[in-house]
């Protein structure tokens, strides 16, 4: 469940590409980009979808209009994708045809907004891991947070922008996944499990210090899986994936986003209506949560809608039923 859960939607906006594929000291002007599409317009998406058979990595304005593909390799599925602070590169992850989602078989990527400079930063298997997933950019755009783990857990990691591991940030038994920065990039907030062994239910939402680790601030308490947490665009408030119910849309049961304002707010429902509703971002302007969905009576199959971040006005961004997407910040 959790390998085919964890591709992850949201919104992006970039300003520009390193046309040659350089992943040392990123340019900060714009007279490295050699293509109209180094720039995409403030609002569009960044997604993956498999609507050419694989998945692959995409563009389109935020009413689904205007297309276009970045990724083209079928011997792969490319899923996941991530912008970097600077707004120049995308990280994603691949793995085999047929394993999109797969955190066994993952490959983490970088490649420019325009489809140049495509790179492997870090393959399967490097550092003994055997599973890796959910790299997320810190605010500055030089490192990256990420899980990664070798056999009967996992860990969280920062790395730099080739790859290399920079530090580790948890020594926790269990799972620790879903990694994401403070918008100060002062703090990492993920799920890990309070016990071990580990079920689905005892995972719960953390914070550490991004820089010193050391002792966690549980966030939730309860009986639910709690999976991908991530900040609103102003630091105040925290939302993430609950798993609210084992029965229902046939083995998958029904998801919910919750969220909670971290000085002394009360943990409210953004939407939990009987449906599998996904991984989620928040638009920059704190405005709209983007996520996938599922309706099972509709298509089995992932779709992207929005909403208001007061759960009102959910709109479906691509109408279906169709293909699988999943977008991306």
């Amino acid at each position: 469940m959790r390998t085919g859960f964890a591709l992850s939607l949201s919104l992006a906006a970039l300003a520009g590409c390193d046309s040659h594929g350089y992943i040392g000291a990123l340019p900060t002007d714009s007279t490295s980009c050699i293509t109209q599409f180094c720039t995409i317009p403030p609002g569009d998406l960044v997604f993956d979808s498999d609507r050419s058979s694989n998945h692959e990595i995409w563009t389109m304005r935020s009413d689904g209009g205007s297309p276009r593909q970045i990724t083209n390799d079928a011997r792969y599925e490319s899923w996941r994708p991530r912008l970097a602070a600077d707004r120049r590169r995308i990280a994603f992850y691949r793995s085999a045809p047929g394993h999109a989602g797969d955190s066994t078989t993952a490959s983490l990527w970088l490649v420019n907004a325009d489809g140049t400079g495509l790179v492997q930063i870090r393959a399967s298997g490097r550092d003994g891991w055997t599973m890796q997933g959910h790299a997320e950019w810190s605010p500055t755009g030089q490192q990256l947070a990420m899980y990664g783990g070798v056999g009967g857990g996992s860990q969280i990691f920062v790395t730099d922008r080739t790859g290399k591991i920079v530090r580790q940030v948890t020594a926790r038994a269990g799972y620790n996944v879903d990694v994401a920065w403070a918008p100060d990039g002062s703090t990492l907030v993920f799920s890990g499990c309070s016990t071990t062994p580990c079920t689905a239910n005892d995972y719960e939402i953390y914070a550490v210090d991004a820089t010193t680790g050391g002792s966690e601030t549980r966030l939730t308490t309860n009986t639910r899986p709690d999976y991908d947490p991530s900040y609103s665009p102003n630091g105040g408030d925290i939302g993430w994936l609950q798993k609210t119910a084992d029965a229902g849309n046939g083995t998958l049961g029904t998801w919910g986003i919750k969220a909670v304002t971290l000085r002394g707010g009360a943990q409210r429902t953004l939407i939990d209506d009987a449906q599998v509703n996904g991984s989620f971002t928040w638009s920059a302007d704190g405005v709209w949560v983007v996520f996938r969905r599922m309706e099972v009576a509709v298509s089995p199959r992932w779709r992207i809608f929005r909403m208001h971040t007061d759960g009102t006005l959910l709109q479906e961004i691509v109408p279906g039923p169709g293909n699988n997407e999943y977008a991306g910040p």
